[in-house]
């Protein structure tokens, strides 16, 4: 129980810093191939400081599920020498 609440809390450490930089770095390399300027930053805030931190508590959350699922899964395989 506690190794699976330990897995969450990496799952959900991870997948968090995963989405919010690929939520911002992402856009922000949107916007550079797309010439877009932002004049007074205010589009870079937003995304920074909004936009950002939703979407990696979202992705946070949904890492906290999957990651100990996957492993849950992954431990009661068997190798292909143990199957027969």
């Amino acid at each position: 129980m506690l190794r699976t609440l330990g897995f969450g809390l990496l799952g959900f450490v991870l997948a968090t810093i995963a989405t919010y930089l690929i939520v911002v770095v992402g856009t922000t390399v949107v916007w550079d191939i797309m010439d877009v300027h932002d004049q007074d930053g205010g589009g870079a805030m937003v995304l920074g400081l909004f936009i950002g931190p939703i979407c990696a508590l979202i992705g946070g959350m949904v890492g906290a599920v999957l990651l100990p699922t996957w492993l849950a899964g992954r431990s009661t395989r068997k190798p292909p020498q143990e199957r027969e």
